[in-house]
C-alpha cells in the first residue's frame, strides 16, 4: 500500500522515493533540466525552497557543485541564477498527510516558516532591482532578521515552541493563529529596513571579506 504520493506517483517508502529521484543524479543528466513531476514536487519540499525560488516559476536541473564530483538538484530561477537543493532535506520534509503541526524541533525550521511569511515584503524590494542584475535582499543592521524575530517573540510573550503552524502547500506554512501571523507581518513591515544588494555584497556581509 502506498504511503507517499509525490507528483502524482505513489511510493511505499521514503527509500523507494529516494531511489527514484537518484536515477537523475549522475553525469548522464549533468546540466539537463528535469521535467519529471515527481522531482519538481520533491524539490518544493526543501525547507529553503521559498527563498531559493524568490516566488518565481523555477526549473530543476542536475549539476555538480564547483570542485565536487557528486551531483545534486538545482533550483534555477528565470534569470538563470540557481541554488543547490539537497535530496535528504527534501525527504526530511515529506509527510504522509497535510496535518497541523507544532514547530518545536529546531529553531532553523521555525525561522524558515517566519521568513516565508514576510517573503512578499522581500519580493517587493527585489522587484525594484529589476534590470540591474542578480541581487539578494538584506536586512540592514542592527535590525537583522534574527533580532527582529526575537524582539517580536519577546514582546508577544512567546518562544518558537509556542507557535503552531499548518501546512498549506508542499513547502508552504501559515500560522494557525492568523491574528498572530498578522502581528508578525506588521511588526516586520514596521521595523525592518530592507535593501537590495548584489550577491557578492550580500556574501561579504554574511561571511566577511575574503582574506
Amino acid at each position: 500500500m502506498a504511503k507517499y504520493t509525490v507528483g502524482g506517483k505513489e511510493f511505499r517508502t521514503k527509500a523507494e522515493l529516494k531511489e527514484y529521484a537518484r536515477q537523475y543524479l549522475n553525469k548522464g543528466y549533468k546540466g539537463n533540466f528535469i521535467e519529471d513531476p515527481v522531482v519538481e514536487a520533491l524539490v518544493k519540499l526543501h525547507p529553503d525552497y521559498a527563498a531559493m525560488s524568490g516566488d518565481e516559476v523555477c526549473r530543476v536541473k542536475v549539476d555538480s557543485p564547483p570542485r565536487y564530483s557528486t551531483f545534486c538538484f538545482w533550483v534555477v530561477r528565470p534569470g538563470g541564477e540557481c541554488d543547490s537543493a539537497g535530496l535528504d532535506l527534501m525527504l526530511k520534509s515529506l509527510s504522509t498527510k497535510p496535518v497541523a503541526l507544532q514547530v518545536n524541533s529546531a529553531m532553523k525550521d521555525f525561522r524558515n516558516v517566519m521568513r516565508q511569511l514576510i517573503q512578499p515584503q522581500i519580493d517587493e524590494v527585489r522587484r525594484g532591482w529589476l534590470g540591474q542584475g542578480a541581487c539578494d535582499v538584506d536586512h540592514v543592521a542592527p535590525q537583522t532578521f534574527s533580532s527582529l524575530l526575537f524582539r517580536w517573540l519577546e514582546t508577544s510573550g512567546l518562544d518558537g515552541s509556542d507557535v503552531a503552524v499548518e501546512r498549506v502547500g508542499p513547502a508552504t506554512f501559515r500560522l494557525l493563529d492568523r491574528t498572530l501571523e498578522e502581528s508578525w507581518i506588521n511588526f516586520h513591515r514596521e521595523h525592518a529596513v530592507l535593501e537590495a544588494v548584489s550577491k557578492e555584497e550580500h556574501a561579504r556581509r554574511t561571511y566577511g571579506s575574503p582574506q
